[in-house]
């Protein structure tokens, strides 16, 4: 019986550090702001896209029959 009550009391002791832990992350996220920019996805893929067109960035040259693919 002994066993059983501290075994019950270590787990609850770890879910009480899970909710700790839980609690301490929102209240540091209360203070950040939250800035979504839709086009931001688009114009990073456009970008990388340019230097991989230009050649720059890629280390690695894929060779597929006679046809060549740079990539990073």
């Amino acid at each position: 019986m002994m066993h059983s009550v501290q075994r019950a009391h270590k787990h609850s002791g770890e879910e009480e550090r899970r909710k700790m832990c839980a609690c301490q992350i929102k209240c540091r996220m209360e203070g950040l702001l939250h800035y979504i920019n839709p086009a931001h996805a688009i114009s990073l893929l456009s970008a990388l896209n340019e230097e991989r067109l230009k050649g720059q960035l890629c280390d690695v040259l894929l060779i597929v029959g006679d046809q060549k693919f740079r990539a990073h």
